[in-house]
């Protein structure tokens, strides 16, 4: 599809969304941006990728985008009637209704309006205003009061609120509708409808309709009409509200390759029906890159379309190695979508694309629809299809249009046949989603930028008012979110109902709760006294610098306590799930004498739940249920560890309550369940907790059996804990305990477990892994996006937010003699300008690198031929890897890299408003694409020249017929990253350049 004109770009602003909003509506700005500049990336690949930006140039003469604009309500002057006005669209008047006015109880004034009649057809009007001036793009928000008689055969009518909006001809334009209401008789009710005058309205018109039918006599009474404008977006002109620049086609880009249909696209599935394939191609691409071959399977019935499919767009439910230890590696899922386009339910949207015939000797009618998603990843529903008729050679357009089902939030496109044909296959390409019923160019999927509001400055220039506003990206918001201590930011991503580290200093009487400050831990002795409690002796946990609880000197009814419900304060009541996890090195009691290291105490003053030690160092584990007193154990159910508590190294406990059943762990190994001994509970539901201590006792049934030792980290929940958290409390929250330096995981899994500590509601697309990162750390307060850029680097890979703000992480094999994106040259049709520069210095290069590796090697790697030429170049790397081999690895690719000067072009520029056909070059490139310029001017030293993209700036001005569109890439030489390829036609040559991949 030719490109000859600019593609509609939109500006929108979720007024409701911040950056911890999972759900949020997007408001169309377009008509009121005069220019935007968005640059997103880095200078060079030496560089870290820091947070883009957006300055966002808005109209604001009419103060719409005026933070803390007082906009006083000015009603519309209303004549309300009936009459046989056909309101401009499909549904009519309720012709037999006849109006009057009374003075029966009115809302205000002396008089109400009295509507009646013998019958009420649905979806018509019962009264409506005149034609009220409205100005397109301005919010209003229509009023009145309504009031039903009690007459039987009509109370279950209910009536809606509508604004219907005409042009200057008086022709529907559209109805913005409210919440229907059926009232209760007798009773004067308000009812309201808001929405924005669409393009081209002149006119509102406030109509009382029906949405149900009575044959039966009605009265109604209404009162207080009005039409008022309303503030357009206050009170939510706020930083840090969600903004993005996005193309018309609603398909994000792809996640692999930043296209929206190439060589190595994940937004295919074709796994749903068994026997299919795919193939991915770099060669017969209508647009871009490449296409995607779809090999349909012949496991149809022959009759039914759809019965072989491909489609774009789908949840994918993904499984990875969260972790990984010398003994254990864990596994996740979680539902995902890919490559689905967002919908509003009830909003009608078109899917088109072009097809190509692979095969001639095998032929099947294809057929092609869209599919609608719930955010859940549910089926809400299908929309009708179109038929495909493949021609040998061609590539042939087809488009599906259909209404987004209810409670649809996404959509797909699938394409498929009947599946009676073996061998069918086809390229596809160019797919779009577009709302309305017709689309525009093609255009490559997915947002320009997407980020946040920094502030809302307004610049007024006698009757002018215009806001250049700073935007950025999530990185910003990753840059303020400061971490706590890996440990304790572990256990806050759990939720826990309360969570006190107990690292206090010396002197503290009371530990804080992180889960809920006003609810800390003090300590308290028993009414016995006795027992001395300390805060800051040595950390329980070994590889946190935090310090731990020191309980020493108690007796049986003699001791400290830490008192978690700060004497008393009832916790929400819990129904059949508990759990609770601490650190302790405790003192072995005297033979036959008992320790109580955590104890929950009932509503009825009896034990719910607790774990007690003995003299041999085992557990014993004791959960009360109130209604089971028939029960072996009186109520209690109770069982003993198998393994002990080490007396000389730091053990993590934990209860874990559900379904009847108490289990007990003791490190990352199961150690005994109530189940065991007893049986599960009939009746499972736990006593109320009026007490929660650890150390002891101090119920008001008598303080007893307290506990020396040292203590940290403890934690609860109103729920059951999973398998994999109480194995990575102890493991998996970065080496802890005893198992100091051994734990790892890749840098994917990394990353996934920092999002979730920063609490990032979005997207992230990640590489493969590549490396295995060493047990985290990081200092109090440091940011997010420092950590996820050190993971990133610590792979010698990079993160980034792309145009859909998805956290994108590229491993560096990515870079690795990587695939071939665009050809860009006055020959290619995608003419960049020639006013360029290029240098050769020395100011990169790297001839000495120092690598240390925590509690491993470290070392120099040098390059004494180019020292000996550019004199001394130094470079020091600190990589959290896992073996000694892979930080040498680095080092030296860093020094083979970077030993010599290397010819640079810094910029290209790009000015697609003179030469459309950039169009899908210029929206679809994303940061670490490889492009290839040819046709270089004579001066330069080579006449082609392969690139990675390291920045994207965009710059757009909407003034004037033709907006001015211009594009400058920053670009690092492909030569740098490029390996030798066994048998590859351009990597597979071995010479004196030559690098080996790592």
């Amino acid at each position: 599809m030719a490109v000859d004109t600019i593609p509609p770009v939109t500006v929108e602003v979720a007024f409701d969304g911040g950056p911890y909003d999972s759900s949020y509506t997007w408001t169309d700005i377009t008509p009121w941006v005069s220019s935007y500049e968005t640059t997103r990336g880095r200078n060079s690949e030496s560089d870290r990728i820091e947070a883009g930006t957006l300055d966002l140039t808005l109209d604001n003469s009419d103060g719409r985008f005026t933070p803390q604009k007082d906009w006083s309500t000015e009603l519309l002057p209303l004549n309300v009637q009936t009459g046989t006005d056909t309101l401009g669209t499909t549904s009519g008047f309720n012709s037999s209704l006849s109006i009057s006015s009374g003075t029966s109880t009115p809302h205000g004034g002396a008089r109400a309006l009295q509507v009646s009649g013998a019958s009420v057809t649905s979806g018509t009007a019962i009264i409506y205003t005149d034609r009220i001036p409205v100005k397109p793009g301005n919010r209003y928000r229509g009023s009145y009061w309504i009031r039903k008689t009690t007459t039987s055969g009509y109370a279950s009518v209910p009536q809606v609120p509508v604004i219907r909006w005409r042009d200057a001809g008086g022709a529907f334009l559209a109805d913005s509708i409210g919440s229907a209401w059926d009232g209760v008789g007798g009773t004067w009710r308000q009812v309201t409808v808001e929405g924005m005058a669409p393009e081209g309205a002149a006119y509102g018109v406030l109509i009382c309709q029906t949405s149900g039918a009575a044959s039966a006599s009605l009265v109604y009474w209404s009162d207080d009409w009005s039409l008022a404008e309303v503030a357009p977006y206050a009170p939510n002109v706020v930083p840090r509200r969600r903004v993005r620049v996005r193309t018309a086609n609603l398909l994000p880009k792809d996640t692999a390759s930043g296209g929206d249909v190439s060589q190595s696209s994940l937004c295919f599935q074709v796994d749903h029906v068994s026997g299919q394939s795919k193939t991915y191609v770099s060669g017969i691409s209508h647009t871009g890159p490449g296409s995607v071959r779809a090999d349909f399977a012949a496991s149809g019935d022959g009759t039914t379309p759809f019965s072989a499919s491909v489609r774009a767009g789908y949840f994918a439910t993904e499984r990875w190695a969260a972790w990984t230890t010398p003994r254990f590696t864990y596994w996740r899922t979680r539902l995902v979508p890919r490559g689905l386009a967002q919908v509003v339910a009830g909003r009608t949207y078109t899917a088109s694309g072009y097809y190509r015939m692979v095969t001639t000797s095998a032929t099947d009618t294809l057929f092609a629809r869209l599919r609608w998603y719930a955010g859940d990843g549910t089926l809400a529903g299908v929309s009708s299809s179109v038929t495909i008729t493949p021609i040998s050679g061609q590539w042939v357009f087809w488009q599906t249009t259909g209404v987004a089902a209810s409670g649809a939030t996404l959509a797909g496109v699938e394409i498929g046949t009947r599946g009676s044909v073996s061998g069918v296959a086809g390229m596809l390409d160019t797919l779009q989603v577009e709302e309305g019923s017709t689309v525009s160019a093609w255009t490559p999927g997915g947002s320009i930028f997407s980020g946040f509001v920094e502030k809302w400055p307004v610049r007024v220039n006698g009757l002018t008012s215009e806001i250049v506003l700073p935007v950025v990206d999530a990185f910003n918001v990753l840059g303020t979110t400061e971490l706590q201590r890996p440990m304790r930011q572990h256990i806050l991503s759990t939720a826990p109902w309360g969570y006190w580290p107990l690292t206090e200093g010396p002197g503290s009487t009371s530990a804080q709760n992180l889960s809920d400050e006003t609810n800390p831990g003090p300590l308290k002795a028993s009414k016995y006294g006795g027992g001395t409690a300390a805060f800051g002796a040595p950390s329980v946990v070994a590889n946190d610098d935090g310090t731990s609880l020191s309980i020493t000197n108690v007796s049986n009814t003699k001791g400290t306590v830490v008192d978690c419900t700060n004497t008393g304060v009832n916790y929400p009541e819990l129904t059949t799930e508990f759990a609770a996890s601490f650190w302790c090195l405790p003192t072995r009691p005297s033979a036959g004498v008992y320790s109580n290291l955590f104890r929950v105490t009932g509503d009825d003053g009896q034990k719910a739940a607790e774990v007690v030690l003995d003299s041999d160092g085992y557990l014993t584990i004791n959960v009360g249920f109130p209604d089971n007193t028939g029960n072996p154990g009186g109520g209690w159910h109770w069982s003993t560890s198998e393994i002990q508590l080490s007396s000389s190294t730091p053990s993590l406990v934990t209860i874990s309550i559900a379904a009847g059943e108490g289990t007990l762990y003791i490190n990352d190994r199961w150690a005994t369940s109530t189940a065991d001994q007893n049986g599960p509970a009939v009746a499972p539901r736990l006593r109320p907790p009026k007490y929660i201590t650890l150390g002891g006792n101090i119920s008001p049934v008598g303080p007893y059996d307290f506990t020396s030792g040292r203590f940290g980290h403890l934690a609860i929940w109103d729920r059951a804990l999973t398998t994999e958290f109480k194995e990575t409390y102890y493991i998996g929250a970065g080496g802890y305990g005893s198992t100091k330096g051994t734990f790892f995981e890749d840098e994917a899994a990394r990353l996934s477990r920092l999002m979730r500590y920063a609490g990032f509601i979005g997207e992230t697309v990640f590489d493969p892994a590549v490396s295995g990162i060493l047990g985290f750390d990081w200092d109090e307060g440091a940011t997010a996006l420092e950590v996820v850029q050190t993971t990133a680097e610590d792979a010698s890979g990079y993160a980034f937010m792309d145009g859909d703000g998805r956290l994108t992480y590229h491993n560096r094999q990515r870079r690795m003699s990587g695939p071939l994106r665009y050809t860009l040259g006055e020959s290619t049709g995608l003419p960049y300008e020639t006013d360029m520069s290029f240098l050769v210095d020395e100011d990169r290069v790297v001839n000495e690198v120092t690598f240390t590796r925590p509690e491993g090697a470290d070392g120099i790697d040098r390059d004494l031929p180019s020292i000996a030429t550019y004199g001394r170049k130094k470079k020091n790397i600190e990589l959290h890897v896992t073996t000694d081999q892979e930080i040498m690895d680095a080092a030296s690719a860093v020094v083979n890299s970077y030993r010599e000067p290397v010819l640079r072009f810094e910029e290209v520029t790009f000015k697609s408003s003179a030469a459309p056909a950039l169009f899908p070059f210029v929206l679809g490139v994303e940061v670490g694409d490889r492009v290839r310029l040819v046709d270089l001017p004579s001066q330069s030293p080579v006449s082609s020249m392969d690139f990675y993209v390291e920045s994207v700036k965009i710059s757009v001005t909407c003034e004037g017929a033709t907006p001015e569109w211009v594009t400058v890439l920053s670009l690092s030489p492909a030569s740098i990253a490029d390996v030798w390829l066994l048998e590859d036609d351009g990597f597979g040559v071995l010479d004196d350049t030559t690098v080996l991949a790592w």
